[in-house]
């Protein structure tokens, strides 16, 4: 039996894990990057594209339905070492230097 493909030589199943994989990076990056969740709730599309995240517009769609505010309360609560700090308008986001230290130190 052949398995089914999408119309570009992937298969159904590694679509969809590839989209599932997106899909978590895409709510990392929301939830973790102050910056790129601004970006993404202006213009998912154009925020997505340029981090090299390929959803489909109904997968975009349904992660831009999270409530903003629910999501920045819950940004609030992650431990300061995994969100990323923003520098300011134009600049880069960094993981602060506190949050590079090892564990215990």
């Amino acid at each position: 039996m052949m398995a089914r493909t999408n119309g570009n030589g992937r298969s159904r199943g590694a679509q969809a894990h590839m989209s599932q994989r997106a899909v978590e990076q895409l709510l990392g990056r929301v939830i973790t990057d102050s910056e790129f969740r601004r970006r993404f709730y202006e213009d998912a599309a154009a925020a997505c594209a340029a981090a090299g995240l390929e959803l489909t517009p109904r997968e975009r769609a349904a992660v831009q339905a999270l409530d903003d505010r629910a999501v920045r309360a819950f940004a609030a609560l992650l431990d300061p070492r995994i969100v990323r700090a923003p520098l300011g308008p134009g600049r880069r986001t960094v993981v602060p230097a506190r949050a590079r230290q090892p564990a215990g130190k």
